[in-house]
């Protein structure tokens, strides 16, 4: 797996123009707040997978004085470098690796392991289920292309259930069609991420530990299939799909499936969202990020990428003095944040400023 070498960015977001040389390990990159710190990151994660972290669309990328933008990337060098590329408009974008044109952003997945970890993560423990299945979601996209693809087919097909529930179709046949590819795929879906929780709380459980001084125990569950097999899975999804039957046709919506899921997050054994403070929620969403790190190292080989954005504004200095410790050296990390912190850095590093859009090396 590839690790960032080089960034050209030309008319994204407020950033007219930069050509950075990277560091194999640590970046600090440091400027108030507007200034453009993020707009880094976002050009890396973009490169990455095709999608902005802060969901926002391509076509708020493009420079206010500008009609189209241009992100370039080398990963690695000399002759086994690889080059990406990210072009685009306010209408339409594309992306090539070395040269050749891709024709669908799923291609860039598994050649950069990325993490993030911004102020919004605290949603994790404290925020709707979507946050946690999104976060299982791009993990294991990452690391199986097999699970994206499962997840990109069950997607499709629960759209087409979706409306045809809410055009109150009576083909009983028909239904039968999409609720049995809903099983298909949603039973690998289902068996993956229980796989992934698992590896989760072994490597969270510890780093929560760690941070808390021992005082914190964490538990994590997916409630309801404790299925071993594909077949198991599919056998109770089929008997979710056949409870929920009545409900559906009356609300137009599929009410059984992993789209439904929780990841269910649990402190000393009591539910994190109803009695956590907000240390604790701090402290669990900075362990599942490191536990993110630990899993795709595990799932796949290669160094990951670990994007930090404004971590000070929700953790403390012990908290940032904890995860900088404890990610020395097993990835390569790129840290914005309003000023140089107070405890030490790693020696081997790159240090950048941005100030209105315009980056220059150095503190």
């Amino acid at each position: 797996m590839g690790i960032f070498s080089r960034l050209l960015i030309e008319n994204f977001r407020n950033i007219s123009s930069a050509d950075l040389g990277l560091h194999d390990s640590f970046n600090l990159i440091t400027g108030e707040n507007g200034a453009g710190k993020t707009n880094i990151l976002e050009a890396l994660f973009f490169l990455s997978i095709g999608k902005s972290q802060r969901k926002a669309s391509p076509r708020d990328f493009v420079n206010f004085n500008a009609d189209s933008f241009l992100l370039k990337a080398r990963l690695g060098n000399g002759a086994s470098a690889e080059q990406r590329e990210a072009m685009g408009t306010r209408l339409t974008h594309a992306f090539s690796l070395n040269q050749n044109r891709l024709t669908s952003a799923s291609e860039l997945l598994g050649g950069v392991l990325i993490v993030h970890f911004d102020p919004d993560d605290i949603l994790l423990s404290s925020g709707a289920p979507s946050e946690r299945r999104r976060f299982l979601n791009m993990l294991l996209s990452q690391a199986d292309i097999n699970y994206f693809l499962s997840l990109k087919e069950y997607n499709r097909t629960l759209l087409q259930r979706n409306a045809y529930l809410k055009s109150l179709g009576r083909d009983a046949r028909y239904l039968g069609v999409l609720t049995e590819g809903l099983i298909r795929c949603g039973a690998q879906i289902r068996l993956k991420r229980r796989r992934l929780v698992r590896a989760l709380l072994e490597s969270a459980g510890g780093h929560l530990k760690a941070v808390s001084a021992g005082r914190e125990t964490l538990h994590l569950d997916i409630p309801g299939d404790g299925s071993a097999t594909v077949q198991e899975a599919e056998s109770r999804l089929e008997r979710e799909f056949r409870e929920t039957g009545e409900p559906e046709r009356a609300l137009g919506a599929t009410l059984a499936g992993p789209h439904r899921d929780d990841l269910l997050i649990g402190i000393n054994g009591r539910p994190a969202r109803a009695f956590a403070s907000r240390g604790q929620l701090r402290s669990v969403a900075l362990s599942l990020k490191l536990a993110a790190v630990d899993c795709l190292n595990g799932l796949k080989e290669g160094r990951v990428v670990f994007l930090l954005d404004d971590i000070f504004s929700e953790l403390d200095e012990r908290r940032c003095a904890f995860l900088f410790e404890r990610i020395q050296g097993g990835c390569q990390v790129f840290a914005a944040v309003p000023r140089r912190p107070a405890f030490d850095l790693p020696e081997g590093r790159k240090e950048f400023r941005v100030e209105n859009g315009a980056v220059r090396e150095g503190p």
